[in-house]
């Protein structure tokens, strides 16, 4: 997430754009079936530039992890854009009953991406010694998502 959130893709992204970009990033750890999924969200295209602009990072953090044996940390390098249109949109002030209507996702584990992606982008707030230009655009998103039923979730 450190070399996601520093790189040099993420300055010109959004607030809503930031979440969605997170999101891709952690959805494998929240949602682990496979799934064909059909929703009306798309990712923008600034989220999918951010996304290609991090690829040659990623696939040399990748390689220099198989190289040390450490193959199992590989999971988390995985990237999944299906939902990041979604997140974009809940970011960015869609409506619960709008979100979910238009997706093939049950509740919980829609709750459990944004929330994942909540509790990330709260984290991101804290650098704003190491990184501050991600605090600005981090905290908005927080503002935006943290909201019923997100907010109601203990987890």
């Amino acid at each position: 997430m450190a070399l996601a959130l520093s790189h040099p893709a993420v300055l010109s992204l959004s607030a809503p754009q930031l979440a969605a970009y997170i999101a891709a990033l952690v959805c494998c750890e929240v949602i682990r079936r496979p799934m064909s999924v059909w929703t009306p969200y798309q990712v923008s295209p600034e989220v999918l530039t951010a996304i290609e602009e991090l690829e040659p990072a990623r696939e040399a953090l990748f390689e220099a992890q198989t190289a040390a044996g450490m193959i199992r940390w590989n999971e988390s390098l995985l990237v999944d854009l299906r939902f990041a249109g979604i997140v974009e949109a809940w970011a960015s002030g869609a409506s619960w009953a709008d979100v979910m209507g238009g997706v093939d996702l049950d509740d919980g584990d829609m709750a459990r991406l944004l929330a994942r992606t909540v509790d990330v982008l709260r984290q991101a707030i804290f650098l704003e010694h190491l990184l501050p230009y991600i605090v600005p655009p981090a905290r908005e998103a927080v503002r935006a998502m943290d909201r019923p039923p997100i907010s109601d979730l203990t987890l």
